[in-house]
């Protein structure tokens, strides 16, 4: 459908699309919220029963002025029920008649289908005749078939209170609706579409299709076209959303996964490098424990430069397990370093000393910090 508000004023034309009636109550509420009292002009062949009674129930709980510019056929001519004070320009027309569907499917497919129809039916039919005040037998008559009604007619049985004068004059001469049938009964009240209000809103809408158009394009949103209403493109849009949300919370749960697989592999080279050191030299649990914790943190290559620059006295072997083997704690290059020194020219000899030579370590601290 086609919304266009106006102050307290709510026009929706055309055919009542799925999303329409979720559109309808939106742009009502809104209007409700700021005027006390909201009209409603109506101008509409039918279309979906579903979305139809959305805007039947907020009309029905809230009992505006509705006003029909035009045409009220099918679930359109169902919504007068809704209120009392409906309106009907003199020249427009209402037209009742059975829900119907169409669909593929198997015979249990279409006994469903059917076991719905007569539901529905059977709702018209009591919204009818509340409406009416009419006999069950009167009333089901309207629904065999096209039923067509004058706004004379209309206020006869109790379908509208009042008529007023026409808006448009119709594009075309209206002599038997039944054989021009809802759309081209429809057609003929164009005119609606043309004056400066409903020109400007054209105009947005034309922009808006526009939009769709880009959107259903960038997202292959395969499911709506241009011509779906903005609340069906909404939803489409946000199932691939919440489908691309789930593709990246997976994609960030395998990242993760990974990383911890690295780490806990990182973590084993770790543990194994320090247990194969500890088992050629004598190492204290508490040593191997802070060999490990290096490893962990700073990685195998910062644990290999600790373990070079341990003391010449420790056990053969070691020197094959890292690079470049180390020769005393603290050479006689380094003898003289202060402790910017060491952190400037080698600050993993620095960590190293705070393992192998504590002594030295805090020598070079006290010498920087507690002078």
């Amino acid at each position: 459908m086609i919304f266009l508000t106006e102050k307290n004023t709510l026009k929706a034309y055309g055919t009542i699309y799925d999303g329409d009636g979720l559109e309808f109550v939106y742009q009502y509420e809104r209007l409700a919220k700021v005027y006390d009292e909201v009209i409603v002009r109506l101008h509409t062949y039918g279309g979906s029963v579903f979305d139809g009674n959305l805007i039947f129930n907020i009309l029905n709980a809230t009992k505006p002025k509705l006003i029909i510019d035009g045409v009220a056929a099918s679930m359109g001519g169902i919504l007068l029920t809704a209120v009392d004070d409906v309106s009907i320009v003199e020249n427009g027309f209402i037209m009742l008649h059975a829900p119907s569907s169409g669909g593929r499917g198997n015979a249990k497919d279409h006994e469903s289908a059917a076991k719905l129809l007569r539901m529905m039916q059977r709702n018209f039919v009591e919204k009818l005749m509340a409406k009416t005040n009419l006999p069950l037998n009167e009333v089901e008559k309207f629904l065999d078939g096209d039923n067509w009604f004058s706004a004379q007619e209309a206020k006869e049985i109790g379908l509208v209170k009042h008529v007023i004068p026409a808006r448009i004059t119709p594009a075309m001469p209206v002599e038997n609706p039944r054989e021009m049938g809802e759309q081209q009964m429809y057609n003929a009240y164009a005119q609606l579409l043309t004056n400066t209000e409903s020109e400007k809103f054209y105009n947005q809408n034309s922009n808006n299709t526009e939009m769709k158009q880009m959107i259903i394009a960038a997202f292959q949103l395969n499911s709506v076209s241009a011509d779906s209403s903005d609340t069906a493109v909404l939803n489409a849009l946000k199932d691939v959303f919440a489908e691309k949300q789930n593709e990246l919370n997976e994609s960030n749960q395998a990242r993760v996964n990974a990383e911890n697989s690295l780490q806990e592999f990182k973590e084993e080279q770790v543990k194994a490098f320090v247990e194969a050191y500890a088992k050629e030299n004598k190492v204290s649990d508490d040593k191997k424990e802070a060999l490990i914790n290096i490893g962990k943190t700073s990685g195998l290559e910062a644990l290999a430069q600790v373990i070079d620059t341990a003391p010449k006295n420790q056990a053969p072997g070691i020197s094959g397990m890292i690079k470049n083997a180390g020769n005393t704690s603290v050479d006689s290059a380094k003898a003289s370093w202060t402790w910017d020194d060491w952190q400037q020219k080698d600050p993993r000899g620095l960590e190293a000393l705070a393992v192998n030579d504590k002594d030295a370590y805090n020598e070079l601290l006290n010498n920087k910090f507690r002078k």
